[in-house]
C-alpha cells in the first residue's frame, strides 16, 4: 500500500488594516482576496491551481 501528502501554505500579511494572501494572482488579474470567501480561505486539495494558495506537490517527480 501506497500513500502520498500533499501540502498546501497560504501566507497572510495585514498591512495598513487589509489583510493580503499569498501567492497572489499576476498583477492583471483583478482578482481581490476575500477573507470571508471559502474558495480562498479553504484548501482544495483536489485542485493544484487554486488561488492563493501554493500546492508543493502540483509538479511530482521533481524532488
Amino acid at each position: 500500500m501506497r500513500y502520498e501528502w500533499q501540502a498546501k501554505a497560504q501566507y497572510q500579511v495585514t498591512l495598513k488594516g487589509k489583510l493580503f494572501a499569498f501567492p497572489a494572482p499576476l498583477p492583471k488579474d483583478t482578482t481581490r482576496y476575500d477573507p470571508k470567501n471559502d474558495e480562498f480561505t479553504k484548501p482544495d486539495f483536489t485542485e493544484d491551481d487554486q488561488l492563493f494558495w501554493v500546492n508543493g506537490f502540483a509538479k511530482p517527480g521533481s524532488a
